[in-house]
């Protein structure tokens, strides 16, 4: 008798253990996914990453953080993540002045340029219990720079260069998780790095809308003016500058030249230093 309980105890205790396995597997199967990143691209430690990440394909936000890229790559960042069909989201470099919008949208404020950025993004299986995905940046700005031939004419009893710049566009941002771009009005004014020598970022556009406007100075004439617009857009597209397509966004060079009382613009043949000044 004792030897068949004994038997009738060990079957019990087999079922239990079995049971038991089962019951384990499903709770592993319901704890959340670890994502981890991986930079693809040598960066400066300290540079800053800005990461959104969103259970697929619902576009629900499911975390979003910054860090390090040192903290990046020694696997201190991380996304602990509800189990989904997919994971998906986008990493930025240079983030200033662009804002979310909406789901997965990245607008600038009118009156601001765009932001110095960098984009990079990633779609994985989120079913894993742990994935590390590579993060491949890419150029997501043009750096405009116009240039003013022989600027010193300008100046004629004033000491200062007596005009601003002002960008105009029909596009103020993109998709986040495409890279398309976003319709809204876009418009920032360039700085100016040296005399007649103007800088400004502007985002990857949708068409050719793209208008440069020179205004004079207030204080240099009586009050702020507008001298010229300049369809700048269509003519950079035409000329094969850019065609908004790349991968890359191109950094942009044009000059600005005064003939018989009109302002006519060009694309500037590329120059190294000019190149460094879209790096500002």
């Amino acid at each position: 008798m004792m030897h068949r309980m004994s038997l009738l105890s060990i079957l019990l205790l087999l079922a239990g253990l079995s049971s038991c396995g089962k019951l384990i597997k499903e709770d592993r199967d319901a704890c959340p996914g670890i994502l981890y990143f991986h930079l693809a691209d040598e960066l400066d430690g300290e540079d800053r990453i800005d990461a959104s990440v969103f259970l697929m394909p619902d576009q629900e936000l499911a975390g979003k953080g910054t860090a390090t890229a040192w903290d990046v790559q020694q696997k201190d960042f991380s996304f602990s993540l509800r189990r989904a069909d997919q994971w998906g989201g986008y990493a930025l470099r240079g983030a200033r002045n662009c804002q979310e919008s909406g789901t997965c949208r990245l607008v600038v404020p009118e009156g601001s340029e765009w932001d110095p950025l960098y984009f990079a993004g990633y779609s994985v299986d989120g079913r894993q219990e742990e994935v590390t995905v590579p993060l491949y940046f890419r150029k997501e700005y043009a750096a405009l720079t116009l240039q003013f031939a022989d600027p010193w004419q300008y100046y004629q009893e004033q000491p200062v260069f007596p005009f601003d710049i002002i960008v105009r566009g029909t596009t103020c941002g993109i998709e986040a998780l495409t890279r398309e771009p976003v319709s809204g009005p876009f418009c920032c004014r360039m700085r100016e790095y040296t005399e007649g020598t103007f800088i400004g970022l502007i985002p990857r556009q949708a068409d050719t809308d793209l208008e440069m406007e020179i205004w004079g100075k207030e204080g240099v004439y009586e009050k702020a003016q507008l001298e010229a617009r300049l369809p700048i857009g269509e003519m950079m597209v035409q000329q094969g500058v850019v065609t908004w397509k790349e991968e890359d966004l191109p950094d942009i060079f044009l000059e600005v030249q005064y003939a018989q009382n009109e302002f006519l613009v060009s694309v500037l043949d590329w120059e190294p230093e000019l190149h460094a000044l879209g790096q500002l």
